[in-house]
């Protein structure tokens, strides 16, 4: 299915999912892309289990316009009888501004400086202080919260293989197991939202039993938690 609604010639009619070029046509009115998930009616699913369809819509519909419309099946793209639009996503000119990019940059910027100035404190009192007023710095609550930040002292935690008396060495191979279960499942949940070639049999995984696992990896989470600490 394009994003005019037409069925091209893919394998199920798959959508090219945020495509947004293809209402950029000239028309007498301004065009939106929107996103329908699909569900069917008599099951309860998340995102992971919903199906998608792009579709142009005039900008003057609202979200609730455009749902009733694909809900009815007016706009041609309604892929069964029984499923029924979970939620549509519109995105506007307006909503494409820098405004909203200047805001989705913003808090990785904060992150990013705070992150050098942590580094940058911990290397300028390594180096160019004493040892006594090194531990001086380096305790004071200003000293305590950069340093929280400092790749260095970062880098040496997380790559510290170290193995204090008394520790099992098997909850380290568990913490390894379930961060990389966690890695799965966020790689898996996000290609929802990317264009795949393969969608097709992406959607075919969901009826094989392996998924059950890397739909649960939100439970890895939990025993990374527990076995860290």
């Amino acid at each position: 299915m394009n994003n005019t609604g037409r069925a091209d010639d893919q394998e199920e009619g798959l959508v090219d999912h945020d495509n947004f070029s293809e209402c950029n046509v000239a028309a007498m009115h301004q065009a939106m892309y929107c996103t329908v998930s699909w569900t069917e009616k008599p099951k309860v699913s998340n995102s992971s289990d919903a199906r998608r369809q792009g579709l142009c819509a005039p900008m003057s519909c609202s979200e609730m316009e455009v749902a009733l419309l694909v809900k009815t099946g007016l706009l041609g793209i309604k892929p069964n009888p029984s499923w029924t639009p979970r939620d549509v996503d519109c995105e506007r000119i307006e909503d494409d501004g820098g405004s909203w990019g200047a805001m989705s940059i913003i808090p990785g910027i904060a992150a990013l400086s705070i992150v050098i100035v942590g580094t940058m404190y911990e290397f300028i009192v390594t180096v160019y202080y004493t040892e006594e007023r090194k531990r001086s710095l380096m305790a004071s609550k200003c000293g305590r919260f950069l340093v929280c930040f400092s790749v260095y002292s970062n880098t040496k935690k997380v790559f510290n293989t170290r193995q204090l008396p008394g520790q099992l060495s098997e909850l380290h191979g568990i913490r390894v197991l379930s961060c990389l279960w966690i890695i799965l499942g966020h790689v898996d949940y996000y290609a929802n939202f990317f264009n795949i070639a393969n969608r097709p049999e992406f959607y075919g995984r969901y009826q094989k039993w392996p998924f059950f696992v890397i739909d649960s990896f939100n439970m890895g989470v939990d025993t990374f938690l527990v076995v860290r600490y």
